[in-house]
């Protein structure tokens, strides 16, 4: 699945492309950044590795697995959005 075009700003996304430009710039000239990128890299790839989400009930539960799922896919997309690496949002749809 190839990564969508950059959409036009709207009022319930989390940032604009601009931000991102911005983010990416940052990460190369901020030490505190460039080590949350690194932190959220090593975690984007771990989870590459890992087999996708079972939406499995235990009994009536299912927030667990809605948890990981959303953190899956919070992170692939950031580092999808950061990189350009088609790896991180070819993932999504078997997150």
């Amino acid at each position: 699945m190839p990564f969508p075009a950059p959409l036009p700003a709207h009022h319930r996304l989390l940032a604009s492309a601009e931000d991102f430009t911005a983010l990416r710039e940052q990460v190369k000239t901020d030490p505190v950044s460039a080590r949350f990128f690194a932190e959220l890299s090593q975690q984007a790839d771990a989870m590459l590795a890992q087999p996708p989400v079972t939406y499995k009930k235990e009994g009536i539960r299912l927030l667990a697995v809605c948890n990981e799922a959303l953190k899956r896919i919070s992170t692939l997309a950031m580092m999808a959005r950061l990189t350009g690496d088609a790896r991180y949002s070819e993932q999504w749809p078997q997150t």
